[in-house]
């Protein structure tokens, strides 16, 4: 078992000089390197203010041994590492598309490109219909949406829709959708009546056949491992699905992400920014990405748009806007 305090030193140096970390920092250490989450830090005893706790290198831990922290992934490791990933996504996306997959849980940080890839794959397959929803949903409103994309090759996707992890009722009816058959039925026992889209009357049973996509920023595993609330119901989905954690979590991980995206697509292009001009953003972001209060690709669109504002002086109005203040 790897020792959390030594992988955590060698992730975040500075701990050892402040003496003290940050539930984020302990977060990012447990993903990256395999170490055991610390509850023997992260606790109310332990906390010195809002998500910060002591921090000993030397802390006792009872029954874990000492192991050298994880070597870290080189340039080159990490870069095919996320590529691979990527088209995994797009190979099991379009899977879910043709029908082959009754439904897959992609999990990974915000603005790394999960929903634009999913939407691209699945927009140039022509043997399936697509529906994205966003923000919050119902277990009223769920069993709407199951009804009016009950065939098969209708795929919905839920994207950053946690709240339907969190709706007992909700989880009912997508554990049946997802159960691994081709058709699976979808029951509303109650005096309640449903009325689709077209105002026809929805009945309270029917078969689904469709497909769906869960897009989030929730690691399943990590709070499966702390027993968290959810676990049960995130373990049920988990089961039904195909379950890919992007495993782009740390700053680095996103900027190597972030690069590949800027390297291969026209997003700064499309906005009159080219060759010179781009170097000098991307330069900008690898030299500042610790200090980036979010690193996403919407951080890049950020900076495109304060460089159009002023090509002069985009660095100074960056660093007002992107980066952290340190007090």
């Amino acid at each position: 078992m790897l020792n959390f305090e030594t992988a955590a030193v060698t992730a975040f140096p500075s701990i050892a000089e402040t003496g003290t970390i940050t539930r984020k920092q302990a977060q990012e250490v447990c993903q990256t390197t395999g170490a055991k989450w610390p509850n023997h830090i992260i606790n109310m005893s332990n906390s010195v203010g809002r998500g910060v706790f002591k921090f000993s290198a030397d802390l006792e831990i009872t029954g874990v041994a000492t192991a050298p922290a994880a070597p870290v992934e080189s340039d080159s490791e990490l870069d095919k590492r996320i590529r691979t990933t990527y088209s995994n996504m797009e190979l099991l996306t379009k899977s879910v598309g043709d029908g082959i997959t009754t439904s897959m849980i992609i999990s990974g940080a915000a603005g790394v490109g999960k929903s634009y890839t999913v939407k691209k794959v699945l927009e140039a397959n022509d043997q399936t219909t697509v529906h994205f929803i966003r923000g919050y949903v119902k277990a009223t409103g769920i069993y709407k949406l199951l009804w009016e994309n009950r065939q098969s090759h209708q795929t919905l996707v839920f994207d950053d829709c946690d709240s339907v992890f969190e709706d007992a009722v909700g989880l009912n009816l997508l554990k049946a959708a997802l159960e691994l058959s081709k058709s699976r039925r979808i029951c509303w026992m109650s005096e309640k009546e449903f009325v689709d889209e077209d105002g026809g009357q929805i009945p309270n049973y029917f078969d689904y056949e469709g497909q769906i996509i869960f897009l989030t920023n929730i690691d399943f595993h990590e709070l499966i491992a702390k027993g968290s609330k959810m676990a049960p119901h995130l373990s049920a989905l988990e089961s039904r699905s195909i379950y890919l954690d992007l495993q782009v979590r740390s700053n680095r991980e996103k900027m190597m992400r972030i690069t590949q995206v800027v390297g291969e697509s026209s997003i700064l292009e499309d906005r009159g920014i080219y060759d010179d001009e781009e170097k000098e953003l991307m330069a900008y972001l690898n030299k500042n990405v610790s200090n980036l209060r979010e690193c996403s690709l919407r951080t890049v669109e950020k900076l495109a748009a304060l460089y159009l504002a002023s090509p002069t002086k985009w660095a100074s109005l960056a660093d007002s806007v992107l980066l952290r203040v340190n007090r």
